[in-house]
C-alpha cells in the first residue's frame, strides 16, 4: 500500500501525484515563480515574481530572490523568466532605479532622446521639454514680465582680472533673474564657454570669468532675463552686452566706452584712457674732442 506524501522538503516545491515514496520526487516551482509554503499540490500555488523583476531559476522560496530589471528598463507584468523580457523605456522616459514597474516621464525642462535612459538631460535655458519629453522646444516668452535693460559688464575689482560684476535695471514685476555669461558672441551651448546662473535675486551679480580666463584676453558677453513666480515663466531677455578684450592698438584714443574696456591690456603702455600723455624728449649732444 502506497501512502500519499506531501512535499515536506524545502519550500518552493509541489506535487499533484499520489503514492509518493519520497519528497525528492516533488517538483520545483518553475522559473518566474516562487513559494515559501510546503505541501503544494500544483504550480498554481506558486506565486509569480512581482512587476519589475524576473526569475530564470526553479524552486525559489522568496520573492526577494527574484532579480530586478535594470535601470532604464521596466516590467509591468508578473512572472518574467529572463532579463530580456524587461522592456526598454521609450524616449522621453527613464527609470533611475532597478526593479521598476513603470517608467517616469521627463518633463519641465528635462528630456531624453535615448531609449533605456537612466536619467533625464537638462534643456538649455529658455527651452522646455516637448509633451513627450524626447526633445526640447523654445519656452514661450511671457510678455507680462519686464525686460531687463542697461546691462553693464564690469570688473568686480580693479586689481583682479578674473571676476565680473554684472549690473542691470528692470521694472517691477519679476521674481528672479537668469544671468548668462559667455565667451561666445552667440552664447554657444557648451559649459566650457557659457555659464548660466539661475535664481539670481538682484543686480549687481558677481560671477567668475569663464574658466578663470584673464579678462584682458578673452571677451565676456552677458545677457539677463527676468523670471516669474513659476520658473517656466520667462520674460524677454536683454540685449547682450560685452566686455571687450584689448584690441592691441596703441593709439590711446579711448574710443571704446570705458564701461567695456575697464581694464589695462597685458602691456600697460597700450592703454592710458582718460589721462593726458606727456612726452619728454631728451636731446643729447655729443661733443667730440
Amino acid at each position: 500500500m502506497f501512502l500519499m506524501l506531501k512535499c515536506t522538503g524545502p519550500a518552493g516545491q509541489f506535487s499533484g501525484n499520489t503514492g509518493l515514496q519520497s519528497s525528492d520526487a516533488c517538483d520545483k516551482c518553475p522559473a518566474g515563480k516562487w513559494s515559501n509554503q510546503e505541501g503544494l499540490v500544483s504550480d498554481s500555488g506558486c506565486s509569480q515574481c512581482p512587476e519589475g523583476t524576473y526569475n530564470p531559476n526553479e524552486g525559489l522560496t522568496s520573492s526577494e530572490l527574484c532579480l530586478n530589471c535594470l535601470k532604464g528598463t521596466f516590467s509591468d507584468i508578473k512572472g518574467l523568466t529572463t532579463v530580456n523580457q524587461c522592456k526598454d523605456c521609450e524616449r522621453g522616459q527613464i527609470t533611475d532605479q532597478d526593479g521598476a514597474a513603470r517608467c517616469s516621464n521627463c518633463d519641465g525642462a528635462k528630456y531624453t532622446d535615448e531609449r533605456a535612459a537612466r536619467s533625464c538631460k537638462s534643456c538649455p535655458f529658455g527651452f522646455v521639454s516637448t509633451s513627450k519629453g524626447e526633445s526640447c522646444q523654445p519656452n514661450p516668452i511671457d510678455q507680462s514680465l519686464p525686460q531687463p535693460f542697461s546691462v553693464l559688464v564690469l570688473r568686480k575689482d580693479p586689481s583682479t582680472y578674473t571676476e565680473l560684476s554684472i549690473e542691470w535695471e528692470c521694472a517691477p514685476g519679476y521674481t528672479t533673474f537668469v544671468v548668462v555669461v559667455s565667451t561666445s558672441p552667440i552664447f554657444l551651448i557648451d559649459d566650457t564657454v557659457t555659464v548660466v546662473y539661475t535664481d539670481v535675486k538682484a543686480s549687481p551679480f558677481v560671477v567668475d570669468s569663464i574658466g578663470g580666463q584673464d579678462l584682458r584676453i578673452v571677451p565676456h558677453y552677458a545677457k539677463v532675463t527676468s523670471v516669474g513666480d513659476d520658473a517656466s515663466k520667462i520674460g524677454a531677455e536683454s540685449a547682450p552686452t560685452v566686455k571687450w578684450r584689448n584690441t592691441g592698438t596703441k593709439d590711446r584714443s579711448c574710443a571704446l566706452n570705458t564701461q567695456y574696456l575697464n581694464s589695462t591690456s597685458l602691456d600697460p603702455l597700450d592703454w592710458d584712457c582718460g589721462k593726458n600723455i606727456v612726452y619728454i624728449i631728451v636731446y643729447i649732444n655729443v661733443v667730440r674732442f
